[in-house]
C-alpha cells in the first residue's frame, strides 16, 4: 500500500510532507489518473474483488484509505475521508416503486423534459432509508446497491444490459464487533481523528450477492462469464448509500436479539446528547413523542426515524456516485487445475469441478515494525 500502484497517481498513499488539502497534490488529476477515492471517499478503496465457485456472491477487498496518514499535517486529509468509516456501519433500506419515491420527495423533480427523459431509462427499482422494522429482509445490514450487467452478444454491436440489483452484505457486522470492544465508549470514529489506531478497521469486507436470473449465476461459476481471450462479460455496479456517520457506542444501530434491548455503554465523551439534539429534515425540533410510528425495538441507540425520517428517498443509480463496470472475472482456481489435481475434484451441481483442498488455515501470526 506504500507505492503508488496501477495508474499515475499523483502521490505515494503514505507520505509525511504533501496533503490534497494545502493544495499541493491536486485531487481531480488523482480521480482522473489514479484512483478517485480522495475525491469521493465514499467509495471503497477496492484492492481485489473475486466470486465464489458456486458463482453466487462477488467477493470484495478494500481497505480504510483514512488510515493511510496520520499527523496534524494530514488532519485536514482525514476529515475528509471520514466516510471510509461511514461505509462501514450498515444501514437499512425499503425498496419502494417510482411513483412512491415521486411522492415522498417530490422537492428531487421539476416537471420538465430531462425529467420525462430519466423516467424512460429507470430501471423501476427505487430505495428509502428505513428502520429495521420496516426494511427489506435483505436490507437490514447493507451500504451498497450492487447492479449486475451482462453484454448482450445478439446485438450489433454488442452492448451492457442490466441483469438485476441486489443489496451488498457484510461478511460480520463491524459496528458490533467494536461495541464489543470494552474500551469505554470508543467510537468507530471520531471528530478529531483519534479513531485512526483502530487496526482492527485497516480492512472492510463486503459482498455483492449475484442475482438469481437466469444463467448468471451458472456462467460466473463455469468461467463461461469470461471469453477466451480474458475478456469478461459480466460487470457490476457498486453505489454507495450516503449518510452521515454514526459517533459512539450510543449511537450503535443493531436489533435486539444482537445486543438486547438497551444498549450498555459508558458515555465518555457526551455524544450520547446527540441522540437528543436533533433537528429534523423540516428545521425544527423533533422528539420520539411527536412522531406516531410503531414502537422501536430498541429502547435507545440509534434512531432512524429522527436522523432520516420517512422520507429519505436514495437518488437514482445514474445520479449517484459510484464504481461502475467492475469486471467480474473467474473465481480463483479455474484454469488452473492439474492433472493430478483432477483425480480429486467433484461435482458441485450446476458450474464448475471444485478441486477438494488438502490443507486448511488454523492460525494467522500479525507482526509490525
Amino acid at each position: 500500500p506504500v507505492d503508488r500502484g496501477f495508474g499515475n497517481h499523483v502521490s505515494r498513499n503514505v507520505n509525511n510532507r504533501d496533503t490534497f488539502s494545502s493544495g499541493k497534490l491536486n485531487v481531480w488529476d488523482e480521480a482522473k489518473e489514479g484512483c478517485p477515492v480522495n475525491a469521493d471517499p465514499f467509495l471503497p478503496w477496492i484492492h481485489d474483488m473475486f466470486p465464489n465457485d458456486k458463482g453466487s456472491v462477488v467477493h470484495f477487498i478494500a481497505q480504510n484509505k483514512r488510515r493511510c496518514n496520520s499527523g496534524k499535517v494530514h488532519w485536514e486529509d482525514i476529515h475528509a475521508l471520514e466516510p471510509q468509516v461511514t461505509i462501514m456501519q450498515p444501514v437499512s433500506v425499503k425498496r419502494i416503486d417510482e411513483t412512491t419515491a415521486r411522492n415522498l420527495a417530490p422537492e428531487l423533480w421539476g416537471n420538465n423534459a430531462d425529467d420525462a427523459k430519466d423516467d424512460a431509462t429507470t430501471s423501476g427499482v427505487r430505495y428509502r432509508l428505513a428502520p429495521h422494522e420496516e426494511a427489506d429482509s435483505d436490507g437490514m445490514f447493507t451500504r451498497f446497491i450492487c447492479r449486475f450487467r451482462a453484454m448482450d452478444y445478439t446485438k450489433s454491436p454488442p452492448e451492457l444490459v442490466i441483469v438485476d440489483e441486489t443489496l451488498s452484505t457484510y461478511p460480520y457486522n463491524y459496528e458490533f464487533v467494536n461495541y464489543r470492544k470494552d474500551i469505554g465508549d470508543l467510537s468507530m470514529l471520531t471528530p478529531k481523528g483519534k479513531d485512526n489506531p483502530m487496526f482492527w478497521q485497516s480492512q472492510l469486507r463486503f459482498d455483492c450477492p449475484v442475482p438469481d436470473n437466469g444463467d448468471l449465476q451458472s456462467a460466473i461459476a463455469s468461467g463461461d462469464g469470461v471469453l477466451s481471450d480474458g475478456t469478461p462479460s459480466v460487470y457490476v455496479d457498486v453505489v454507495p448509500i450516503r449518510t452521515a456517520p454514526r459517533y459512539s457506542k450510543h449511537m450503535s444501530y443493531f436489533t435486539p436479539d444482537m445486543a438486547g434491548n438497551t444498549l450498555e455503554a459508558k458515555n465518555t465523551f457526551g455524544w450520547n446528547n446527540l441522540m437528543t439534539n436533533v433537528v429534523h429534515t423540516n428545521n425544527e425540533p423533533v422528539i420520539n413523542g411527536d412522531i406516531d410510528r410503531p414502537p422501536r425495538q430498541m429502547k435507545n441507540g440509534f434512531d432512524p426515524w429522527l436522523f432520516w425520517g420517512d422520507g429519505h428517498v436514495l437518488p437514482r443509480i445514474e445520479a449517484s456516485g459510484r464504481w461502475e463496470n467492475l469486471p467480474v472475472c473467474s473465481s480463483p482456481g479455474i484454469g488452473y487445475e492439474t492433472t493430478k489435481d483432477s483425480a480429486t475434484t467433484v461435482e458441485q451441481g450446476v458450474g464448475r469441478k471444485n478441486t477438494e483442498k488438502k490443507h486448511k488455515l488454523t492460525a494467522c501470526l500479525w507482526a509490525s515494525a
